[in-house]
């Protein structure tokens, strides 16, 4: 991050309906806004990435990560989806997720990603996680993930995906107690303990 890189942040949320790989897609709808603030260096990078890493197009990709079409010019077309595309959508969507990040990443800044409650993630994202820890295992791309043990419906491939990680420490986080809570308030309203009660 000191050399110009990026920290991201999103969360999987239990009450609301997204698309499942939006919790992903948002850091990365984040960072290319970012990136096309850099000005035109910056750009012109992505594009000559996009271009080697043969980024297709579709309106489905446009509509889930709309910054894309910041970094287009006349040497980018968006290819028409065929009733075959329609079946693969969350393969391709994957993949094309997946090639997006190498994008990013070829400009070699180390990109931070925080994705919170991941207890909530359906099977499908936590498995394109996987697939993308496992593609920049050592590279630019850091993954920060945290989610709660003591939520009933965690999901078994998390669990699995936990002990196979070589790097994976695990960090508890326990409740306050209501004096840590009365000292915080009192630090935050600059006032006495006793006051805040």
């Amino acid at each position: 991050i000191q050399n110009q890189g990026y920290f991201l942040e999103s969360k999987f949320d239990q009450l609301q309906e997204q698309h499942s790989f939006q919790p992903i897609v948002e850091p990365l709808r984040k960072l290319l806004q970012l990136i096309y603030l850099e000005g035109e260096q910056s750009i012109k990078s992505i594009q000559k990435n996009m271009r080697t890493m043969e980024l297709i197009l579709t309106d489905s990709l446009i509509q889930l990560i709309p910054e894309l079409e910041w970094f287009m010019n006349e040497d980018f077309r968006i290819v028409q989806e065929s009733k075959q595309y329609t079946l693969q959508v969350n393969a391709f969507i994957f993949s094309s997720i997946e090639k997006v990040l190498q994008i990013i990443t070829l400009q070699k800044k180390t990109v931070v990603i925080f994705i919170d409650d991941l207890q909530w993630a359906q099977t499908e994202a936590i498995q394109m996680l996987q697939q993308i820890y496992n593609q920049y295992e050592g590279g630019y791309l850091l993954l920060i993930i945290a989610s709660r043990e003591e939520v009933e419906q965690t999901n078994d491939v998390l669990l699995l995906w936990q002990k196979e990680l070589s790097a994976f420490s695990a960090i508890q986080v326990r409740l306050l107690s209501q004096a840590h809570i009365f000292s915080l308030v009192s630090d935050v309203l600059k006032s006495q303990c006793e006051t805040a009660h």
